[in-house]
C-alpha cells in the first residue's frame, strides 16, 4: 500500500482532513476516535509508505503509550502528523524525535492545516473543504481561514458547513456515513448533495431543540462551570448548548458510556483559561485523560469518580 490516513471520526474537521489526504496521495482510510486511537495506530498498514494521522490529539497527561504506537508506524513509514491540540514542548520534541514530519499549531484547525501541507498534490476546490472544518471548529477567523473566506460567498460556506455538521451529528454510532461523506469530500463533491446529508441534517435540527430543552431542566452550577448529565441516545453536543441555558461562561457535558462518563467542555470567549490543558490536569488525577483547546476540550473518567472529577474541576476552572 502506497499511503494510509487515520483520522478524526466525530466531527467534520478530521473528516475534511481525511477527504484531503486521499485527494491529494490516494491513502486508505481509517476514521478513529479517541478511545481506540492506539488500537487503530496498530492496525495502520504494515506495508504502508507512508501515513498520515489528522486531528487526533496526544493525551497531555500520558503521552508514552500514544508515541510508543506511532514510533512503531514511524520505523517502518514515513509519517507526517498534522494537529491543532495542546500539546507539550516535552512531548512535541519526543515526536520529533521519532523522525515525524509534524504539522501544528493552534491557532489553525486540521483541515486548514492538511490544505496547507497537501496544497500542492490537491485538486482545484480543495480549499472549500478546508474551510468546512475551518466553520465546524469555530476556527473560520484564524489567519489562513479567514484569507480563504474572503475570496468566496460566506454565506454559502456557512451554509453547507452548518449542514455537514448537523448530518454528521445526527449519524455518530454509524460509521460508514462518514466514510461516505469522506469520501464525497475527497472528490471534491458538495456537502449538498452528498446523500443523506440533507435529511440527517434536518433531523439533527430537531434534535437539538429537544437536547436545548433537556439541558435547560437538567443544567447544574458548579464553581464557574455549569454541567449536565445526558443520555447517550441524546443526539448532539449538550456541552455547546449549556452556556447559553445556564447562564455561563463554561459548560460541561457528561455521557455515560460503559463503565466510563465521556466528558466535554466547551468555553465562551470570555473565558480566560485553557480547557484543554484544565481537563487533561484534572482527569489524570482520577484514571481518566483528555485534552483539547483553550475553549473546547474533552476526555474520559471512570463512572464511579465522576463526583469527585466535578468537584476538582470547580476548582481548576
Amino acid at each position: 500500500m502506497k499511503s494510509f490516513c487515520v483520522s478524526h471520526s466525530r466531527d467534520v474537521d478530521g473528516i475534511s482532513s481525511a477527504a484531503m489526504v486521499a485527494a491529494a496521495t490516494g491513502a486508505g482510510l481509517l476514521l478513529s476516535d479517541y478511545p481506540v486511537l492506539i488500537r487503530d495506530l496498530r492496525r495502520v498498514p504494515k506495508d504502508a509508505k507512508r501515513f498520515v494521522l489528522c486531528d487526533m490529539g496526544v493525551d497531555a497527561a500520558d503521552p508514552g503509550p500514544f508515541l510508543k504506537a506511532l514510533g512503531a508506524v514511524a520505523s517502518r513509514s514515513k509519517v507526517t502528523y498534522i494537529d491543532h491540540h495542546f500539546i507539550s514542548e516535552d512531548t512535541e520534541k519526543r515526536i520529533r524525535e521519532l523522525g515525524v514530519e509534524y504539522v501544528h499549531d493552534e491557532s489553525e484547525c486540521a483541515s486548514m492545516l492538511t490544505y496547507s501541507r497537501f496544497r500542492e498534490d490537491l485538486p482545484e476546490g480543495a480549499w472549500r473543504v478546508a474551510l468546512l472544518g475551518a466553520v465546524t471548529d469555530g476556527m473560520d477567523s484564524s489567519p489562513m481561514a479567514s484569507r480563504l473566506m474572503e475570496t468566496t460567498d460566506r454565506l454559502h460556506v456557512l451554509a453547507e458547513a452548518g449542514l455537514l455538521s448537523n448530518a454528521v451529528m445526527a449519524n455518530r454510532g454509524r460509521p460508514g456515513f462518514a466514510y461516505s461523506v469522506a469520501g464525497a469530500l475527497s472528490r471534491m463533491e458538495e456537502p449538498h448533495r452528498v446523500r443523506g446529508v440533507e435529511a440527517a441534517a434536518l433531523r439533527q435540527l430537531t434534535s437539538t431543540k429537544d437536547l436545548a430543552r433537556l439541558v435547560r431542566s437538567r443544567a447544574r452550577k458548579l464553581g464557574g462551570f455549569a454541567y449536565v448529565v445526558v443520555p447517550p441516545a441524546a443526539s448532539g453536543n449538550a456541552a455547546d448548548l449549556v452556556p447559553g441555558e445556564a447562564g455561563v461562561e463554561v459548560g460541561v457535558s457528561l455521557v455515560r458510556a460503559g463503565d466510563r462518563y465521556m466528558v466535554e467542555l466547551r468555553g465562551t470567549s470570555r473565558y480566560g483559561g485553557h480547557l484543554g490543558k484544565a481537563i487533561s490536569h484534572v482527569a489524570a488525577q482520577f484514571g481518566g485523560s483528555g485534552g483539547g483547546h483553550r475553549l473546547a476540550a474533552g476526555g474520559n473518567i471512570p463512572a464511579w469518580r465522576k463526583e469527585d472529577f466535578l468537584q476538582a474541576l470547580s476548582r481548576e476552572v
